[in-house]
């Protein structure tokens, strides 16, 4: 059986997409700053043992003190994704004109990931793997809408 913490990063991946996209389109900045928000948040899922009853990877990066510096370089390389993402679409208004009801989807999963609930892990898992693949297409849409 697969380990938690590796099943987390996995769901990743999907990523890959947007990155190989804006790489394609010639869009280095944004391109760096997907693989960034990607690699910053596998790196602290795979690690991740202070939440969610998570028990880490056997990695000395499992512990309480780099789980909170982890956590804060992925929440740092989402929000310099997500500054970067309002230029590419064209700004802030017309960023929520096309991507609003997405976006406010996607934060309700998000928020419900974290409420801890009986089954906590495997709540967790699932939502939080919702909003990895839907940041994901997020994403990558807002490519296709340069």
């Amino acid at each position: 059986m697969i380990n938690d913490n590796l099943f987390m990063m996995l769901t990743m991946l999907p990523m890959t997409v947007p990155f190989v996209r804006y790489l394609s389109q010639a869009d280095y900045v944004t391109a760096v700053l997907v693989l960034q928000a990607q690699l910053a948040s596998m790196l602290y899922h795979l690690c991740e043992t202070q939440k969610h009853r998570m028990l880490g990877y056997g990695t000395p990066l499992d512990t309480k003190e780099w789980n909170f510096i982890l956590i804060n370089l992925d929440r740092a390389a989402a929000s310099l994704l997500s500054i970067r993402l309002i230029f590419v679409v064209g700004g802030l208004e017309k960023l929520l004109q096309l991507y609003l009801p997405s976006i406010l989807i996607l934060m309700m999963v998000l928020i419900l990931s974290e409420v801890p609930l009986r089954h906590e892990r495997r709540a967790y898992m699932l939502l939080h793997t919702i909003w990895h693949v839907g940041a994901a297409i997020l994403v990558d849409s807002m490519c296709q809408t340069k």
